[in-house]
Formats: structure tokens, sequence, C-alpha cells
């Protein structure tokens, strides 16, 4: 980290002002990059208004391509992750960003440029107020026969001095660690079959959630197909333990209850779906009354015409309006329905018999 300066002097500038500002000073050049001298204008006008750190500012109203703002909720810190050039990961060989960080310690507002941060911050979680502790994700991206993220998660903390310390937020295997690294492909390819296999519908920050209650922070549960690195719409729990995140386990896809069975569906480690089924009295712990693996999804349309979901994905290039997870088993099919019909809410299980019969059906909440 190089510290840019130790405050801030004050100078008066409207929302606006400030977006028109950073516009005129964050310009391409004939060689459509933004030089770095460029930048160093911009981070010294960040540190020369330290009441930007009170704008309202977010990457949905500015409208500035080259630039990735982030802000803590409690309003105290704020990155401006600059692209020099690639803006996003197009072309195919990546991209070069700085990163300003500016947060509120001791009545003042402070500016340190990050050299630790690879790509740009989409997001600041605080963990624990009572030690001004947050967490920093740092998405890096390349376009390459598919879009490639590689994000890594940064504990700091703000010091009683006002100053910027690591924090080790991650235990892993015995050993603490300061960041958590993944990565996930947004399709990979099936020799096999000749299919284009899609992951889950990631949204910025990528998924990325924290449970201030319940001290959990639920990540993308990345399986391994082939050679492909694949998100899932499953979720990884780590619960954070007042030292650093423990790794949890996978949270299930779906926990359903009713007066007759507890139902569970999830992914394995192989990417496959699991439906597993207890009876009415039995324990989560016992063995289950039925379980079935090697489960498929299939999709639906806001018309309710049932496709299938990589071809959904492929034609469309939408967001489903519903989702249908099937199970097969001794000629019985099990269909777990969950979405929107023309306005309608579906959540419900229905099982038939090889005869293609409801046999029984169940609504959940």
């Amino acid at each position: 980290m190089a510290i840019l300066g130790n405050s801030c002097r004050p100078e008066q500038q409207s929302e606006t002002q400030f977006i028109d500002k950073t516009q005129q000073l964050l310009t391409l050049n004939d060689e459509g990059i933004i030089p770095d001298t460029a930048i160093d204008q911009f981070f010294d006008w960040i540190r020369e208004n330290p009441q930007s750190l009170d704008s309202q500012l977010t990457d949905r109203n500015h409208n500035i391509e080259s630039m990735e703002i982030a802000t803590s909720p409690d309003g105290n810190m704020r990155t401006y992750s600059i692209e020099l050039y690639g803006f996003g990961g197009i072309p195919s060989y990546g991209f070069e960003t700085r990163t300003l960080l500016q947060y509120r310690a001791n009545d003042s507002v402070v500016c340190l440029e990050l050299d630790s941060i690879q790509g740009y911050v989409s997001q600041i979680i605080r963990i624990e107020p009572s030690k001004s502790l947050y967490m920093l994700a740092d998405c890096e991206e390349f376009n390459t026969q598919g879009s490639h993220v590689y994000m890594n998660l940064w504990g700091l903390q703000i010091t009683d001095q006002g100053t910027i310390a690591p924090a080790p937020i991650f235990k892993k295997e015995t050993h603490l660690l300061t960041h958590l690294d993944w990565r996930w492909d947004e399709y990979g390819y099936n020799d096999e079959t000749d299919q284009i296999i899609f992951s889950a519908e990631l949204s910025e920050p990528y998924e990325i959630a924290y449970d201030t209650v319940s001290n959990e922070l639920h990540l993308p549960y990345i399986v391994t197909h082939g050679e492909y690195s694949i998100a899932t719409e499953a979720h990884r729990v780590y619960r954070w333990n007042g030292k650093y995140f423990v790794d949890k386990g996978v949270a299930p896809l779906f926990d359903l209850h009713s007066d007759d069975f507890h139902i569970i569906i999830d992914i394995q480690a192989n990417g496959n779906y699991r439906y597993r089924c207890w009876n009415k009295g039995r324990k989560i712990d016992d063995k289950p009354d039925l379980q079935i693996e090697n489960g498929i999804r299939k999709c639906w349309d806001q018309d309710g015409e049932v496709f299938d979901y990589n071809a959904f994905c492929e034609n469309f290039q939408a967001k489903p309006a519903g989702k249908i997870y099937l199970f097969y088993n001794q000629g019985f099919r099990y269909e777990y329905h969950m979405g929107d019909i023309q306005g309608k809410v579906v959540n419900k299980l229905c099982i038939y018999n090889p005869q293609n019969n409801l046999i029984y059906e169940q609504s959940y909440d």
C-alpha cells in the first residue's frame, strides 16, 4: 500500500460537479488508454475533496465506464478503481487497474492507494463494527473462450491511530490467511455431449452476501467440471467467530418441510443435483428414506413453456421465469418447481408414478 496523504484538504463540490470533473480527468488518450498521469490527477483531486466520501456515489448514478466505485454500508470507507485499459477484461489479455482507498478515521478522511489490489473492488463489507474491521472483494476478469473471474477477499482494519492494517480473516487447514482465492468460468464445454455448460446466474458483486445478525458469509460454491471451474447456484457458508471466518460447508439449495416429509435438494461436489427425503419423525442425521442423485434442472419462460436450462440461456440470453429440478427413481418422477408464471408465484413439489399420474403435490410458503 502506498500512502498518498494523511488527510484531505476541504474544497466544496456538489455531486454533479464531482461526476463532471471525474469525466473530464479520466479520458482515454489516442491509444485507448487512461494514462497514469490522468489517474494521478484524479487521486489528488479526491484527496483534496474529503466531502466526496459523503456523496451518494454508486456505479448506478455515475456514467464513467472506466471506474468502479464501492462504498461500505456504514459510509466510512470507499474505493475508486480505475481501469487503465481492458475495460472489464475486453480484449482478452485482461485489464490493468489502480485503486484508491478513502476512509474516515479520527475525524479526518485518509486516502491510500492500494497496491495489493489486482483488479477492481466490487464490494466493501464491514465485518465487526466494534473493531472497524472490513472486507474488500477484489475482482479480476479476462475473456478468452469464456469470461473468467478471479477474486480475492482482503481483510482491512482501521487502527486506533487511524492507519490501515491487513487483517487475517480466513482460516484454512489450520493456517490463517489474509484472503481467500477462488475462480469460476461463466461457461464450460462438454466434449462428449457437444454442449455448452452454463454456470449459475451470477450478478454483481458475484453473489457475495454477509448477514450481520448470523455473522455468516455466503460465497458461490465452485465445482470442477473437467478442466473448468463452474460457479453453481449453491453457496458455501463461512461464519465469523470473532477472529476469522470458519468454513461451515455448503448450504442446501432448498430445505423443504411439510407434515409428511423433510426434503433437502443440494449440489454435490461433482456438480450434480441430489434429492434426499426423510419421512415424518425422522432426524436429518438418520439415513434418508429416499436418496436420488444425478438430478437435472430445466426452466420455463413467462408463458410456462418448459425448456432445457442450457438451451434457454444460449438461445434467449435472459433469465428464466422459473426452474424445475427433476429426479427419476424406479419409474417415479420427482419435480420441484419454483419461480413465477404470469405473475403467480410457484413453489411446490410434485411426484408422478410410472403411468405419469400425479400422486402427490405439496406447496411451500
